[in-house]
């Protein structure tokens, strides 16, 4: 870092804690911020010296998806899984504006590509995913993927003090009915204090609860 960083560093944290709901009130310096993500740090760099492949869980409709179906021979713990998010976390980058006629186009253009998951978008967010995953579920010839690759909805973990049947979001994410659904939680005590404001056992009892409501529901099911 170079000379008087230190002090920007300081005037930036400042700034964060004071637009920050909750952060102000903990008194949080910044020393302890560092500290806590230097560990996760750590963490993850012994994570990836020890890791060597990534694993799915096995998933009983894979038969019918060529590309996702375990290769003979190989161990499953050699094997990789592309997981493509263009339509979703891609369309957000500044001047991106993308149709459903456009969605569907690239979707189908990842699928000739070999991706084996295609993020679709967000249905509980906004009509637009919703209904591009309602072009799918109708059958239409020009909108199926004919490569193997599964179509992905993507949402967050219920809602704290509501049900999984009672959650708009999670409902959204069943209707839109795809093979596979991946559900955000938040997963460091800072954010499930500060940002969810939810105790954390209530945390943890968001994500188990979702993730066995849709698994109940015949999906494969990513954190």
């Amino acid at each position: 870092p170079s000379a008087g960083s230190g002090g920007r560093m300081q005037t930036l944290w400042a700034g964060f804690v004071s637009s920050t709901p909750g952060l102000a009130a903990r008194g949080i310096p910044l020393e302890t911020y560092r500290s806590s993500d230097q560990q996760r740090k750590r963490v993850r760099n012994r994570h990836a010296v020890h890791t060597k492949s990534v694993t799915t869980s096995p998933d009983p409709r894979a038969t019918a998806h060529s590309s996702t179906t375990p290769v003979e021979g190989l161990p499953a713990a050699q094997q990789v899984f592309i997981y493509d998010t263009t339509l979703r976390d891609g369309s957000q980058g500044e001047g991106i504006s993308l149709s459903v006629d456009d969605k569907v186009k690239l979707a189908k253009r990842l699928d000739d590509f070999g991706m084996h998951y295609i993020e679709g978008g967000w249905p509980g967010s906004n009509p637009k995913d919703a209904q591009f995953f309602a072009t799918f579920q109708n059958g239409a010839e020009d909108a199926q993927l004919k490569n193997g690759a599964k179509l992905v909805a993507f949402g967050m973990t219920r809602y704290k003090g509501a049900s999984c049947s009672e959650d708009a979001n999670v409902q959204a994410l069943v209707a839109a009915e795809t093979p596979v659904v991946t559900i955000v939680g938040k997963t460091w005590d800072m954010q499930v204090d500060i940002v969810l404001e939810a105790a954390r056992e209530e945390n943890l009892g968001m994500i188990r609860d979702t993730v066995n409501y849709l698994k109940e529901r015949g999906r494969e099911v990513m954190l």
